[in-house]
């Protein structure tokens, strides 16, 4: 299993009521969304004191959700951008999810940009995209935007 993805499948299938408090939370906003993404429900900074955890993990508990403020405006900025388009990717995809793949590489996002819009890993994109190309028979991306707008599978 992709580690990546580890956190989720142990939050959703094994101990689905386990709250996830991350203490030393990256600043890269990526790797920021794919954490919430993996279920995690409170952050920290990694020179968090010890009272700050205890507060914290009472704070999830009473329903409240953790986030310092640099990291938060990283959660608000990601929502406006998403603003209109904030479905679940199984929402917003018709057949195996691809559909919702072809305008975001028509709009030459990368694999990582497409992962973090839908909170899929990048590998998982990875694979959408390599099966795009094969059963269409595209060489590469332009060649799948290509194929897809001739077809009317793009709007």
């Amino acid at each position: 299993m992709e580690m990546k993805t580890w956190p989720r499948f142990v939050w959703q299938t094994a101990a689905p009521k386990v709250q996830i408090l991350l203490i030393g939370a990256t600043s890269e906003e990526s790797e920021f969304l794919q954490c919430g993404g993996a279920g995690v429900q409170g952050s920290l900074p990694l020179e968090a004191s010890a009272k700050d955890v205890v507060e914290g993990i009472r704070a999830l508990q009473s329903g409240e959700a953790i986030c310092p403020g640099r990291l938060c405006g990283t959660l608000f900025r990601y929502l406006e951008r998403e603003r209109g388009e904030f479905l679940p990717f199984r929402d917003r995809a018709t057949k195996n999810g691809v559909d919702a793949l072809i305008p975001l590489i028509a709009e030459g996002l990368k694999n990582k940009e497409i992962a973090n819009r839908f909170c899929l890993s990048e590998q998982t994109v990875k694979n959408h995209v390599y099966r795009m190309k094969h059963k269409i028979g595209a060489e590469d991306r332009l060649s799948i935007v290509q194929v897809c707008g001739t077809q009317g599978f793009m709007s």
